[in-house]
């Protein structure tokens, strides 16, 4: 991956979650893997959407479970990132919604660490649980594992 160019396209594209990311073979365009970020904490989405879009993923993001909904149908994203405790629609209640989409890999982001809270998390059928704080090179080979 050419970094100078999605450097240059993070500063080109602020205030766009798109990042166009191409290869070192030719420049070559490659489709980007969808990120959908639900979260009520703006600092959290705001430093993963520049590290993700570094990472050559395409990032969404949503503010509440109703907008992460919402988000879903227009986005289409690989995966969502989402965290527990938002207003309104709790994230357990979004992974609960999600399930009727096909395809869509989930993985709770929350600071929520209780063994309970885990467990309820991937019987709904979450593929990873990952609590805040975390280190974002972890996150990111999560999530590729996640997508294999």
């Amino acid at each position: 991956m050419n970094r100078a160019f999605v450097q240059e396209s993070l500063t080109s594209f602020a205030g766009n979650s798109k990042v166009g990311i191409y290869t070192d073979l030719g420049h070559e365009a490659i489709m980007a893997t969808r990120i959908l970020l639900v979260d009520d904490d703006p600092n959290i989405i705001s430093l993963l959407r520049r590290g993700l879009a570094y990472e050559g993923f395409e990032v969404y993001t949503a503010m509440d479970g109703e907008s992460g909904l919402v988000a879903v149908e227009k986005c289409l994203p690989h995966i969502v990132l989402v965290d527990i405790t938002m207003p309104g629609l709790d994230g357990f209640e979004l992974c609960r919604r999600l399930q009727f989409h096909d395809n869509i890999a989930i993985i709770m982001l929350t600071a929520r660490d209780a063994v309970a809270n885990k467990v309820n998390a991937l019987n709904l059928g979450d593929d990873d649980y990952v609590p805040k704080p975390f280190a974002f090179d972890e996150l990111v080979a999560r999530i590729r594992a996640v997508l294999q």
